[in-house]
């Protein structure tokens, strides 16, 4: 059997379905080997495979139930909050942090929803990284759902806007310490569903911020949101994109394998949206620095020092100007709706 014949195998009896992720286009039909890449912490490699027909990127061999607990057991996301207190944080987070607090306030006043987007989505998006909260800042107080919300580094933040904020995350230890905030915190979304009685109690905006890529079934996650959210509500989303220059790189490519299972393109995005029931209204990419490391990787260094730095923030500016860079930015409502 070749590598493609055992990924089609595998494909299947994994996904059990024999059809694309995101254009529900039949795999075999469509699956291109693009290249091996190596792991987060350079010891293996992982086949990359395509859909041809959307340009959704999987990795193979798929990450299993118990290697998925080992990787998440010390994940960043679900300390961020005790690293950005701590002295070990990247002064660049440092530096984003203080200017979400001093251009939050001014934002959140304004009352142009393509304003505060523009803003903190194009023009200082390297530097606002709780841009979800001032969508809807005029119509408050604001019921936020972050799915995937690790410690509740964002939630914190939205609720210091007078946000409702709830939470959803897969460790009872996460859950614990997000209730200790005040932040109603569950394991499921089926939790969520059973208190809704009518399009009031749902809610305002749903964040799904880089959590697609990790998922298996990330279509069934969309669908879920869509429940939840109220009929003029927003979908917020943030996912890696693969078609960034980067991936010219190929097996140096920083693609954090294994945590992400597939990454998007632009087409495979809007497709899968589509699909569930959603209507992209704002799309752009906002890098995050995925080229300085790939270029460290590609130079053989371990760490990414100032050089490495520097070339990726004037690249990713460039990137982003031609809305090519390594992550994007999506608000999306339901289709029909106003």
């Amino acid at each position: 059997m070749t590598k493609i014949e055992t990924f089609y195998k595998d494909f299947q009896d994994f996904y059990k379905t024999d059809k694309c992720l995101a254009c529900e286009e039949r795999i075999i039909d469509n699956g291109h080997f693009f290249s091996q890449i190596y792991s987060e912490d350079m010891s293996k490699k992982k086949d990359v495979y395509l859909c041809l027909s959307c340009g959704l990127a999987y990795a193979h061999p798929f990450l299993g139930i118990e290697e998925e607990k080992r990787i998440y057991e010390d994940y960043i996301a679900h300390r961020f909050s005790e690293y950005m207190a701590s002295s070990q944080a990247d002064i660049q987070f440092k530096l984003q942090d203080m200017l979400n607090d001093l251009f939050g306030g001014v934002l959140f006043k304004c009352r142009n929803v393509w304003f505060k987007k523009i803003v903190s989505g194009f023009l200082l998006q390297r530097a606002l990284i709780t841009y979800p909260i001032y969508s809807h800042a005029n119509h408050g107080p604001l019921k936020v759902l972050d799915i995937g919300c690790g410690d509740g580094y964002f939630l914190n933040k939205a609720k210091n806007f007078g946000c409702l904020c709830y939470g959803m995350e897969y460790h009872d230890a996460l859950i614990n310490r997000l209730r200790a905030r005040g932040i109603k915190a569950s394991l499921k979304i089926e939790d969520f569903e059973k208190e809704i009685k009518n399009d009031k109690d749902k809610f305002d905006i749903i964040r799904i911020n880089w959590v697609l890529e990790h998922v298996i079934l990330p279509q069934d996650m969309l669908m879920q949101a869509r429940n939840l959210l109220k009929d003029n509500g927003e979908l917020i989303i943030g996912v890696p994109n693969f078609n960034t220059p980067s991936r010219i790189f190929k097996e140096h490519f920083q693609m954090h394998i294994p945590q992400h299972r597939q990454l998007f393109t632009k087409k495979s995005l809007k497709k899968m949206l589509e699909i569930c029931g959603f209507k992209i209204v704002y799309l752009r990419t906002k890098s995050i620095g995925i080229l300085g490391p790939t270029l460290a990787r590609r130079c053989g260094f371990k760490a990414v020092n100032l050089v490495f730095r520097l070339t990726d923030i004037l690249c990713s500016v460039f990137f982003d100007l031609f809305n090519i860079g390594d992550c994007f930015e999506v608000y999306a409502k339901k289709r029909g709706n106003k």
